[in-house]
């Protein structure tokens, strides 16, 4: 059998931090009733996506409902200089 050397620096330890629900919730968005994921894409950039809530319970748990931003409704205002997620 054959010994093996540890490294003189040690193990290194791999962080295996589990998401906490409120990282979970900032993937989605409500928006009237409807409940949207946001996407960031390569190339294409972020966008909206209407999810089901049965998939983000199976994905998640019932738990990440009370993390999730809600917004009563949607709008686009134009504006080449800023960009801006929410409007107040």
């Amino acid at each position: 059998m054959q010994k093996v050397k540890k490294p003189a620096w040690g193990v290194q330890a791999v962080s295996s931090k589990e998401p906490t629900l409120e990282d979970k919730a900032k993937k989605y968005l409500r928006i009237g009733c409807t409940y949207f994921k946001i996407i960031d894409s390569p190339g294409i950039g972020r966008y909206l996506k209407r999810w089901n809530k049965s998939t983000i319970v199976q994905d998640h748990g019932r738990g990440v409902f009370y993390e999730v931003k809600k917004y009563d409704d949607e709008s686009f205002l134009p504006d080449e200089l800023k960009t801006l997620d929410v409007v107040k």
